[in-house]
């Protein structure tokens, strides 16, 4: 029979085939005492051979979740001698190859020790100095090796009489059948035939305690893979199985019955991901590994061989302590077709999927009862599914199809694997990294839409595709889809938080503004930082005041660079009275810290400084609608601050050229190179009508100056409400206009050829009154975003205008809010006032916006994102499409003088030919720009 010696051999072999591959960083093998004296024998036999032997495991730092698949087995030819210790000459040993994962699976067979000549076996998965596995006797007797993280591995005897049963195998209730399913990914073309079946294991927290930790549970489902291969092997059938991913879940298990419906539901609320997982992964079957219950297993039976079939069918659940006996090849039978031995019941009363689709039992030669593996007990179950053609103890292990009692399981798989294996398209071993550090398996963040791994390594895009070779377009551009929205609100909604009161976006960074949050103190404000991953934003920290007061309403301007964060809160105190406060945070690592506090230079009462704020590279614009300019209340002013080294420095303060109480100069600021744009809604001309007005400053090598003054065309229009600048366009908004009815607003559009002229105006037209149109305005990238705010309608809404040659065109994509921002291709719309589970709780949604500036047909985004453009001032615009000229020096090359150029004027410089990317600084994007032209 099956004895202690066959357990040295297999054991001192194991350490002795690893330590003959892998010659040094050696940890030692020694299994732990057990809980029988026979195993404790065949502890120390064990033992003894491998230290005689001097007996080592390579160790090998690697991945845990990643289990190569069992390959096909080489012909039993003898090991090589220094593999198997002395008195083990008799053992064939099998070894399957070691790949990048770190797994290594040895199979063992002998005649030695076997009464009947029956054979014994052993499968061993080997990763550095984890060792797991089964090990099992002609007479059914079993063993398991459990890994451990400190190396040490325990054996432990299987007593099978007392594992509980298979639940059996139901047929998928109707509402599966009916339900919205994934679709399968190319489900219809024969993808993966003469492939491996893809599986995706998951594993509940209670099975890897149960177990004894993480190595020992993963190191089981190893096991349980190979053995379920050296079963398909044994029975002489082409199927294989492999997996693509195996991840620890949260899930609190119930019964097995009701496990496996929610594992398959995709639509219930549990384990929903589940699904959408195995759309990323490519995986054809998935499966739970549970603590043990009622039953060893329960699994789906296979009712249709078809594609939709197998795209409903394949979910099981296994116990853990039941792996070690091939239950887990059980319940994937089931899966694929197979039922019980005829007699046997559990869910199998009407035969499998075809009428030979059934296990068998049977006496061998020596009189020994035996079973397959999809039968019931009694006997030894066997490493062998039924098939007539195989012979174990001289006995056919099945029944030919045709005669009566027919059982060829194997013949039945057969027919079915290629219909499993294409459920999906093979994606390989799925690699459970967290790359952005979220806390979220990257393939969870793929399969939540959350980002996106076109280049399929494992690793979210936004990682490492920038470092990568460019993947196919159409997986490209499938990530980077136009127009898509993703809405973010509240994780707790809190009536009048405000959230969404704005909000600012670049390429891959975005802040949130919630000023009415009350978390440090009543209205104090916080903003949450958002980082991109794919086609969605995940939040990267919440941000408060260090000095957080009542009232201050932290978060009501944001602002967004690629190194920094700004947020203002204009009713932030300075010696008691109210004044406003500007903060700087910049990314450390995976957080965000303080780099900086900006107060008022000048403060006077009630400035509400920060209520507006505007960033355009190294150049920051603070506004103060309620500052005493001269003395004069509520004047107001602009204060300019340029980013020296890690701070930002005072520069000058702007005003109307003739200051006037009242006018609330600040009320909106916009920046765009070197140009700034404020709005005084309340200005008043040379005829005392109070029009409103637009002030464009722009810097030169003598400063900031007063370039040209937009003023509005009548009265009461709050002309100067809103202001936005890209480039050399310029929109401002007046709510109040009523050329179209009572404050049915309007927006005057500017444009700059030699210099500053009006080339349209845009409205709502007739029968629009107090729909206030220019409430709100930002523009980049030849994209208007225009706010409507209707009287009845606090939330409001955002309309997209696209820049012509026949003028403004309005697209037919609204937003419900009421403040806008875009940046390239990036968008944000807050609607602060929106009632998402709270009054005023509010809400936003993120913009992405196809457009292709180089007409390439590849969207601008995808262009940045696979590394074919660079984007240097990081504003979502291809460098290519800027109009920047890398000829520093004007003499129609470019070369190593420009860069010479360049190199000597490193520093602030706004408005010189050596700052190509017009930030105001001479820094290496620009250097880069000149290299990437040459």
């Amino acid at each position: 029979m099956f004895t202690p010696h066959f357990i040295s051999c297999v054991l001192a072999s194991a350490a002795l085939s690893t330590a003959h591959a892998k010659e040094k960083n050696a940890a030692a093998l020694l299994p732990a005492t057990a809980n029988t004296s026979a195993l404790a024998t065949a502890t120390q036999d064990s033992s003894k051979a491998t230290a005689s032997r001097n007996s080592v495991i390579a160790s090998r730092a690697l991945d845990a979740t990643l289990i190569p698949e069992l390959m096909t087995l080489t012909t039993d030819d003898p090991a090589p001698a220094d593999i198997r210790p002395a008195g083990c000459e008799q053992l064939v040993l099998a070894s399957i190859k070691t790949d990048e994962s770190g797994w290594q699976t040895l199979l063992f067979k002998s005649g030695i020790d076997s009464e009947d000549g029956g054979t014994g076996s052993g499968v061993l998965v080997i990763r550095g100095d984890e060792v797991s596995g089964f090990l099992r006797g002609d007479d059914g007797r079993r063993w398991r090796i459990l890994a451990s993280e400190t190396g040490v591995s325990s054996l432990d005897w299987i007593d099978e009489s007392r594992l509980p049963p298979c639940a059996g195998s139901p047929a998928p209730t109707p509402n599966l059948n009916q339900q919205a399913r994934a679709v399968p990914i190319n489900g219809l073309a024969a993808c993966d035939t003469g492939k491996p079946v893809d599986v995706l294991v998951l594993y509940t927290a209670a099975a890897k305690t149960a177990a004894g930790g993480k190595a020992a549970i993963e190191g089981q489902i190893a096991a349980a893979f190979s053995s379920a291969n050296l079963a398909y092997q044994n029975s002489a059938m082409a199927a294989r199985i492999t997996p693509v991913m195996v991840l620890e879940t949260d899930y609190v298990s119930s019964d097995f019955g009701s496990d496996l419906e929610r594992l398959a539901n995709g639509s219930d609320g549990q384990l929903d991901w589940a699904h959408a997982l195995r759309d990323v992964t490519g995986a054809d079957m998935v499966a739970l590994i549970r603590e043990d219950g009622e039953y060893c297993g329960i699994a789906y039976l296979l009712y249709d061989n078809s594609a939709s079939a197998a795209n409903i069918v394949p979910f099981s659940v296994t116990a853990w302590g039941c792996l070690s006996t091939q239950t887990f090849a059980h319940e994937l039978g089931h899966n694929m077709g197979c039922c019980h031995a005829n007699g046997d019941g559990g869910g199998c009363t009407t035969g499998g999927l075809y009428s030979f689709s059934v296990g068998w039992r049977f006496y061998g030669r020596g009189g020994g009862l035996y079973r397959t593996v999809m039968a019931y007990s009694p006997g030894n179950r066997i490493d062998n599914f039924s098939n007539p053609n195989i012979l174990v103890d001289g006995t056919p292990t099945g029944v030919p199809i045709g005669q009566a009692n027919e059982a060829d399981n194997a013949s039945s798989i057969g027919l079915t694997i290629n219909t499993i294996a294409n459920a999906r398209c093979s994606r390989g071993p799925t690699p459970t990294v967290d790359c952005d550090l979220n806390g979220v398996v990257d393939a969870l963040d793929v399969a939540f839409g959350r980002g996106s791994d076109c280049d399929g390594n494992g690793a979210l895009d936004s990682c490492s595709l920038l470092n990568a070779a460019p993947c196919t377009m159409p997986a490209a551009l499938a990530f980077c889809s136009s127009g898509l929205t993703a809405a973010v609100r509240p994780s707790t909604p809190i009536a009048n938080d405000y959230f969404g009161k704005s909000g600012a976006v670049s390429a891959n960074t975005a802040v949130v503004g919630i000023p009415g949050n009350d978390d440090r103190a009543s209205f104090a404000g916080k903003a949450l930082v958002y980082g991109r991953v794919g086609e969605n934003w995940i939040v990267r920290a919440s941000l408060t005041a260090p000095d957080a007061e009542k009232n201050a309403q932290f978060g009501t301007a944001t602002e967004v660079g690629p190194d920094m964060v700004v947020i203002g809160a204009p009713g932030a105190r300075a010696a008691g009275v109210v004044t406003g406060r500007v903060y700087v945070y910049s990314p450390n690592g995976t957080s965000w810290q303080l780099a900086q506090t900006i107060d008022c230079p000048e403060p006077t009462f009630g400035d509400y400084f920060g209520e507006q704020i505007a960033l355009h590279g190294n150049v920051l614009v603070i506004a103060s609608r309620g500052h005493q300019a001269n003395g004069l209340s509520s004047s107001g002013a602009a204060f300019v601050y340029r980013k020296s080294g890690n701070l930002f420095l005072f520069e000058t303060k702007l005003t109307a050229s003739v200051p006037v109480a009242g006018m609330a100069f600040g009320t909106s600021v916009a920046i765009h190179d070197q140009k700034i744009v404020v709005g005084a809604p309340y200005s008043v001309n040379d005829a005392a009508i109070v029009s409103g007005a637009a002030f464009i400053f722009e810097h030169s090598n003598i400063g900031w100056t007063l370039q040209n003054k937009f003023e509005g065309t009548s009265g009461s229009t709050r002309f100067g409400q809103a202001v936005a600048i890209d480039s050399d366009r310029i929109a401002v908004g007046a709510p109040s206009d009523a050329n179209d009815g009572y404050e049915s607003g309007a927006i005057s559009t500017y444009r700059f050829a030699g210099g500053w002229y009006r080339d349209d105006v845009i409205r709502n037209g007739p029968g629009a009154p107090r729909n206030r149109i220019g409430s709100t305005l930002s523009l980049s990238n030849g994209r208007l975003l225009v706010g409507i705010r209707p009287e009845q309608n606090l939330n409001g809404s955002l309309t997209m205008y696209v820049d012509s040659p026949s003028g403004w065109q309005r697209q037919g994509i609204s937003y419900s809010g009421t403040t806008g921002y875009v940046r390239g291709d990036s968008g944000f719309v807050g609607a602060p006032y929106l009632n998402s589970g709270a009054l005023n709780s509010g809400g936003g949604e993120f913009i992405l916006w196809a457009s292709d500036c180089n007409s390439d047909g590849i969207p601008d985004r995808c262009n940045i994102d696979l590394g074919s453009e660079t984007d240097l001032n990081n504003d979502g615009i291809p460098d290519s499409c800027q109009p920047w000229n890398p000829d520093v020096n004007g003499d129609g090359s470019i070369d190593s003088s420009d860069l010479s150029m360049i190199l000597l004027s490193f520093g602030d410089c706004p408005g010189c030919p050596e700052d190509v990317t017009k930030d105001g600084v001479v820094d290496s994007a620009d250097l880069s720009f000149v290299l990437v032209s040459m």
